[in-house]
């Protein structure tokens, strides 16, 4: 077939649609085959005489004439029948009956989406009778609202009264007999919910007849699997002589239907069905055949059984379980049929930590061990993300001899995983193991955390920084001393800058990244300092979100203080930051300068303020750009402080001049920002000179 373009496609069908339309006749098979042009996909009516001439239009699928007609009909009615409530102001119960009776399926379906909103406020009489209204006529209703009615129904079931309850129980077990299985499946539902609103007496007199009746072989597989969910829901609600005589007899008879999945859905009710008899009662009547359920012939039977299994592993006791399930739960290890693998290592940190007790020798401790570490290993990544969530688990559960053997490998390589997934749920509980590992948790974790940090993807830094990395680094700064802990430190603040080249603009990042230098700085050299984080906060200054602008200045001035002891440094770093923030070209950095300004100012002397700050800063008071004068009419005050017990006319003359130009700028804001400097200033000389004089 040759390649022919949208365009030729589109003028054959223009071609043919007005040969079509010719009185010359065609054969049979040229009006709906077209050679070399595809059919169109579906049931879509294209109505080819409705064309515009320009093949270049778009081609547009609409119904057909008839169907037009119809939409317009149905279009009108429910106009109509809307008109009609309103301008003959219905009550609700009569708005009710008018849109069942002459609505259309999809008015109706709305009726039941928004009544539970009109109810709330109604008595149960009248929220009874439109429940009756609503339901009369059910059983004939279009199949799409008898598949949207009872989740409707469900949300105002609280609402009801006795015998509302009577009246939608049966019409329920009426509706569970239509032909159309989502019908079914839809009201079944909405009977589950219905349970817990029935006393005992209508539990034994109805609910169980009809979960027996269900239950037979001549019912549809989706009503016997409903009958399991109806025996296991009852549990909740009947005595325990109850559950003996009618629930148990018809529930351990379905372990044995013929039908899977029957079976599998009986399974999934007798952990429910055990716990309301009882811890005896379920080693002697439900136990047995659970354990003939796991070797079912069907996978998903013995998989759902096995998973029931586990679920009961806590609420049999310590001796039961030691004697019967534990010989299970190890064969299962041994050699695990392929159909549990995936459930195993699902479960395993679950019901690892129930039978820890019971595990006695060596040779099931490796064997368990080994089991977790096959699973590590694995291809699936299923598999290896179930792992890391249950590590935690694993490694409160099993001897701590085995970690360097068996588990560390393990959280290296979760640690190292090229699935986003599996790091991500490693970084969220890695945390948990500083408890369980003691004092040799900062030995083992190291390595792990440091791989964590350099990690590019940022689900796994979120989730790192906001739950593990805190308590990591306070146990790490405890536990490590000397050059060992410096390196540990070294390596980390290694990490957090690789964390800020790919992410500079993603400020969630640089707020840890903010908070854990500001935390650990003690634990690092000066030449760390120096190098890597101020440059680091600077960079960030420059291209990074207003929000932590204001943190980063803050850290900066902080860190400043840490470089005077080697005064050449300080005087280099300074320099700089006047340089390329205060005399730079763009407005933002003059503004970020004056946020470091107003941090040195509280961290640094006197003369640090006099010497270092307010040369660039009276250079800035005719700034062509607002703001920078705004900002700088703000941190006056803060200056002040570099004039205090100066020599007669150093810098004081300039500043008061600065003072003044500020007061009188063009601008509102910044006159008004100076007003406000200038009485702090002078309430500040006050101060100072009652304490003169005081001395």
């Amino acid at each position: 077939m040759d390649y022919r373009s949208p365009f030729e496609i589109r003028k054959q069908f223009l071609e043919d649609s007005r040969a079509a339309h010719s009185p010359v006749k065609r054969p049979k098979h040229a009006s709906s085959d077209f050679p070399n042009v595809p059919k169109p996909s579906g049931s879509v009516n294209l109505n080819l005489s409705s064309l515009p001439d320009d093949p270049t239009a778009l081609v547009r699928e609409v119904p057909g004439e008839e169907n037009l007609k119809a939409l317009d009909a149905s279009r009108k009615r429910d106009e109509a029948v809307q008109q009609y409530i309103e301008k003959q102001n219905l009550t609700l119960e009569d708005s009710a009956k008018y849109i069942m009776e002459k609505g259309s399926t999809a008015q109706r379906i709305s009726f039941f989406n928004h009544v539970r909103d009109r109810l709330v406020d109604r008595n149960a009489k009248t929220v009874s009778s439109i429940l009756h209204i609503l339901l009369d006529s059910m059983w004939a209703q279009d199949p799409e609202l008898q598949c949207r009615a009872p989740q409707d129904i469900q949300s105002f079931l609280g609402l009801l009264n006795f015998a509302a309850f009577e009246d939608l129980f049966e019409v329920t077990t009426t509706m569970l007999m239509v032909k159309t299985v989502s019908v079914r499946e839809a009201w079944g539902k909405l009977l589950l919910s219905l349970m817990a609103f029935l006393n005992i007496d209508q539990l034994l007199e109805k609910l169980v007849p009809l979960a027996l009746q269900k239950s037979e072989h001549a019912e549809f597989q989706d009503q016997r699997e409903l009958s399991c969910a109806i025996l296991g829901g009852m549990c909740q609600y009947l005595p325990v002589n109850k559950i003996e005589d009618t629930v148990l007899p018809r529930a351990l008879a379905l372990c044995q239907d013929t039908n899977v999945g029957v079976r599998q859905s009986i399974c999934q009710h007798l952990g429910i069905i055990s716990r309301a008899l009882g811890v005896e009662k379920a080693k002697t009547r439900v136990a047995p055949d659970l354990f003939e359920l796991l070797n079912d012939e069907e996978r998903t039977v013995s998989r759902t059984a096995f998973s029931c299994l586990l679920d009961l592993v806590e609420f049999f006791g310590p001796q039961y379980r030691k004697e019967k399930l534990y010989p299970i739960i190890k064969n299962y290890i041994s050699n695990p049929p392929s159909e549990v693998v995936s459930l195993l290592i699902g479960e395993f940190g679950r019901f690892l930590d129930e039978i820890k007790g019971d595990i006695g020798t060596e040779e099931d401790v490796n064997l368990f061990a080994e089991f977790f570490c096959a699973a590590v290993n694995k291809e699936d990544e299923d598999a290896r993300v179930h792992c890391a969530y249950n590590f935690p688990a694993v490694c409160i559960s099993l001897p701590h001899s085995k970690f360097p053997t068996y588990l560390l490998p393990c959280l290296l390589k979760l640690a190292n995983d090229p699935n986003v997934r599996v790091k991500r749920s490693i970084a969220a509980g890695i945390h948990e193991l500083v408890p369980i590992l003691g004092d040799k948790a900062a030995v083992y974790l190291e390595e792990p955390v440091q791989n964590l940090i350099t990690s590019k993807e940022r689900e796994v830094l979120n989730v790192l920084f906001e739950k593990s990395l805190k308590k990591l680094l306070d146990c790490f700064g405890v536990q490590l001393s000397g050059p060992s802990r410096t390196s540990c430190f070294e390596g980390i603040a290694k990490g957090l800058q690789q964390s800020l080249q790919f992410g500079t603009t993603y400020w969630y990042n640089v707020k840890h990244y903010i908070f854990f230098v500001d935390r650990y700085q003690s634990f690092y050299a000066l030449t760390t300092v120096c190098d890597n984080f101020i440059p680091s906060l600077l960079a960030y200054l420059k291209v990074g979100a207003n929000i932590l602008k204001d943190d980063c200045a803050s850290l900066v001035a902080q860190l400043l203080v840490l470089t005077v002891i080697k005064p050449t440094t300080c005087v280099q770093l300074m320099n700089r930051i006047t340089s390329e923030f205060g005399r730079g070209a763009s407005c933002y950095l003059r503004q970020c300068y004056l946020r470091i300004v107003r941090e040195l100012c509280k961290r640094f002397s006197r003369r640090f303020v006099r010497e270092r700050l307010l040369e660039c800063c009276i250079e800035l008071q005719r700034d062509p750009v607002p703001c920078v004068r705004l900002s700088l009419a703000r941190v006056l005050p803060l200056l002040y402080k570099g004039l205090r017990l100066t020599n007669p006319g150093t810098f004081e003359e300039e500043y008061n001049n600065m003072l003044q130009r500020l007061q009188t700028d063009k601008e509102a804001e910044v006159r008004d920002a100076a007003r406000v400097s200038k009485e702090e200033v002078d309430k500040t000389e006050r101060e100072n000179r009652r304490e003169d004089h005081r001395d």
